[in-house]
C-alpha cells in the first residue's frame, strides 16, 4: 500500500508511519510463531496484531496520520483489507 503525501515532510512523514503499520501487520499476521523480529525488535506476535489492529480503529491513531497525508481512506477499511488479505 502506498499514501501519497501532498504536505511535503510532515506529510511524508505521516505516510511512513501509517505504511510501516501495514507492512509489520502484513509480516506479523503472515506467521505462526510466537514471537517474530520485526524492525529489529523482537514482538509477541498476538499483542503486536492486536495493538496494529486497535491503531486502525477510528480513535486509534491511524486517523491522525491519515488527516495529515490529506487522505480520505479510512483506518477501518484498511483494516478491513489487511485482514482480507
Amino acid at each position: 500500500m502506498t499514501i501519497v503525501a501532498d504536505d511535503g515532510a510532515v506529510g511524508g512523514l505521516a505516510a511512513a508511519v501509517v505504511e510501516q503499520a501495514v507492512r509489520d501487520y502484513r509480516s506479523l499476521a503472515g506467521t505462526t510463531r510466537e514471537t517474530k523480529l520485526v524492525s529489529s525488535q523482537r514482538l509477541v506476535c498476538g499483542a503486536a496484531l492486536r495493538e496494529l489492529e486497535e491503531f486502525f480503529t477510528e480513535e486509534g491513531g491511524a486517523q491522525q496520520y491519515l488527516d495529515l497525508v490529506g487522505s480520505s481512506i479510512s483506518p477501518s477499511a484498511i483494516l478491513t483489507r489487511l485482514q482480507c488479505n
